[in-house]
């Protein structure tokens, strides 16, 4: 990271570039591809996806952006895995519920059978069901979205937009732990060298969900 680089809350006049950003890198991993049976074509529902998990984290203010000038370079989008009490959320001044990240309230697009056919919607059913069933030690913060430009990546934006999270009192006095869940296994190596270590690791079929957690102050 440089002084050039800066790290910013996503506004709501730049959610759609927010959005663009993250469908057009999760779009093209292949695995994740397979999984959900996103054909190159298939643009309007994944985007619609992506908006959704953008407008739900970015009202309560848990979207953000690394940026070099106006070029994008990572994005993250995150949540609270459990509802915090009533009085941070009258501070954050935004409903949060329980769950209130993609696997429950971001993704509704995934629940779709007709949308999405048979063979994705089983797979996502199973995916979603093995990272609920991890045992994991709430509260949390959990990752919704977390992607960097290709060519800006191994350069430490990634571990800046975890830092600044982390970093905030009112989140790293509330929850214990980052905690993420990935489909495959180069992004769980992606996220040890982020400070992550794997709690809990199942598979259904030919889906693997990985659970991961790092301390809110590593």
């Amino acid at each position: 990271m440089t002084a050039r680089e800066r790290i910013d809350p996503v506004g709501k006049y730049t959610i759609a570039v927010a959005r663009d950003f993250l469908l057009a890198n999760y779009r093209s991993h292949p695995t994740f591809a397979r999984l959900y049976g996103l054909a190159d074509t298939d643009t309007d529902r994944t985007a619609g996806i992506f908006m959704g998990i953008c407008r739900r984290t970015q009202r309560a203010g848990m979207l953000l952006a690394c940026r070099r000038g106006n070029e994008t370079l990572g994005v993250l989008a995150w949540s609270p895995n459990r509802s915090p009490d009533r009085r941070l959320t009258a501070f954050l001044r935004v409903p949060i519920t329980y769950s209130a990240c993609w696997l429950r309230d971001h993704w509704n697009s995934f629940r779709d059978r007709r949308a999405l056919g048979e063979a994705a919607f089983a797979r996502w059913r199973a995916y979603s069901g093995m990272a609920q069933r991890a045992p994991v030690h709430e509260p949390t913060l959990l990752i919704c979205a977390l992607a960097v430009a290709p060519a800006a990546r191994r350069s430490g934006v990634a571990r800046r937009l975890l830092a600044e999270v982390a970093a905030n009192p009112i989140w790293s006095n509330w929850a214990h732990a980052i905690e993420v869940n990935t489909w495959d296994a180069e992004n769980v190596l992606i996220y040890e060298r982020l400070g992550f270590t794997v709690v809990d690791h199942a598979r259904e079929g030919d889906v693997d969900c990985w659970t991961m957690l790092r301390p809110m102050r590593p």
